[in-house]
């Protein structure tokens, strides 16, 4: 994402073997705020390759919705 300070990820298997992935950052708005943002998700196949997948979606969301600003003036 544009205007990332910092980016982390993490991932395991549960105790059930289904995998929780989450990725955690640090944003700079365009105005230089900065905004800590942490997503999750928890794929109902249980399978990592799913929760990356998932992930992206929920990470493309954000993006296209963070920087909204740009065109409201918000």
């Amino acid at each position: 994402m544009e205007g990332t300070v910092a980016f982390k990820g993490g991932w395991g298997p549960g105790t059930n073997g289904g995998y929780l992935v989450r990725q955690m950052a640090i944003l700079r708005l365009a105005n230089g705020t900065r905004v800590g943002v942490a997503m999750a998700v928890k794929p109902a196949d249980g399978r990592f390759e799913t929760g990356v997948a998932d992930l992206n979606v929920v990470a493309r969301w954000l993006e296209g919705n963070v920087y909204a600003e740009r065109e409201t003036g918000c």
